[in-house]
């Protein structure tokens, strides 16, 4: 088995294998986007493996700052890990997985992550090779309409939720900025990132979180932006990907502002991560479910044990900053 990068192989075979293992068209065109628009995509794009001609395995790498106890340090991450059907259980992404982890410790990544299920199979895979569940997710729901037993948390109207243009998706940027100063784990990321999300593929709409009581101009402004979601629709369901709010403004009332502007629509808010963000939901009407399935693993590049791990990234204090970008 000879192991190459995505420039090494035939990008329509990659392109059968992930339609056969995870549906997902990583078409030429997507991979050529998303390595212009993505930072955190390494020099090899991803790995292969490839057995007489044929590309049975698949890895793919991204490389991200996170922030530390100890101060800012390299993570990588792995996404697309897909297997042949006809080459499962022989070791393919096994091999592929310590690959990739050997050259991102040669470029200084300390740790590298993965979202998962715990449901599959690939969930054992990643605990053999030293990966630990480092948070498991939660999701929240709420039925048409909004939340069945509006409380304390609802009975405000003064958070609205509202499309954003494109033209504005800056404000996506300071939001997230503010809501993550002074958390540990993943504090940073590019301004632009809801196009980079469109880019591997997510269909997905921005809303911006604004409070109508603070004072301001009628138009939206950046000074009164106190949350943001992004969104994808498959009917009837709504699904909130990612929302964040600043620290001033309470989880709860900001999802059930999203809610109100789906009123025909049941909303799911999945990869829900902060305690308080779960905590507060209950008292909004939400039904949460936690854990759910989902869960962010996590291994170390350099020796550290997982405790260590989880103690230099804040987790077990509630101090890890973690969203639907970063989980790959």
């Amino acid at each position: 088995m000879d192991i190459r990068t995505y420039d090494q192989v035939d990008p329509e075979q990659v392109l059968r294998l992930n339609l056969m293992a995870l549906n997902y068209p990583l078409t030429p065109e997507v991979a050529a986007e998303g390595r212009r628009l993505d930072p955190r995509v390494t020099p090899e794009f991803a790995l292969y493996a490839v057995e007489g001609g044929l590309v049975v395995g698949q890895v793919g790498m991204f490389e991200a700052p996170v922030m530390t106890r100890e101060g800012p340090a390299r993570a990588g991450a792995l996404w697309a890990v897909a297997t042949h059907p006809e080459h499962g259980r022989g070791g393919v992404a096994r091999a592929l997985i310590v690959e990739a982890h050997r050259r991102m410790r040669e470029r200084g990544a300390r740790f590298v992550t993965l979202g998962t299920s715990r449901y599959r199979v690939a969930h054992s895979l990643y605990l053999s090779l030293g990966y630990s569940d480092l948070r498991l997710l939660a999701t929240a729901f709420s039925p048409i309409g909004g939340p069945a037993r509006p409380g304390p948390a609802s009975a405000r109207p003064g958070l609205t939720a509202s499309p954003l243009p494109s033209a504005e998706e800056h404000l996506l940027g300071v939001v997230h900025d503010q809501a993550a100063a002074g958390w540990l784990g993943f504090t940073s990321r590019p301004p632009h990132f809801a196009n980079i999300l469109r880019a591997w593929g997510e269909s997905i709409s921005a809303f911006i979180i604004t409070d109508e009581d603070e004072e301001g101009a009628a138009d939206r402004a950046a000074s009164r932006a106190v949350g943001y979601a992004l969104t994808s629709s498959t009917e009837p369901v709504v699904t909130v990907a990612e929302f964040e709010v600043v620290p001033s403004t309470d989880p709860g009332r900001a999802a059930v502002a999203i809610a109100r502007a789906f009123p025909d629509k049941r909303l799911r808010i999945r990869a829900v991560m902060r305690d308080a963000y779960r905590q507060s939901m209950p008292a909004a009407g939400f039904e949460v479910v936690h854990p759910d399935w989902g869960t962010l693993m996590a291994a170390s590049l350099d020796g550290t044990p997982p405790d260590e791990v989880r103690r230099l990234l804040g987790v077990d204090e509630n101090l890890f900053n973690c969203g639907f970008f970063d989980i790959t």
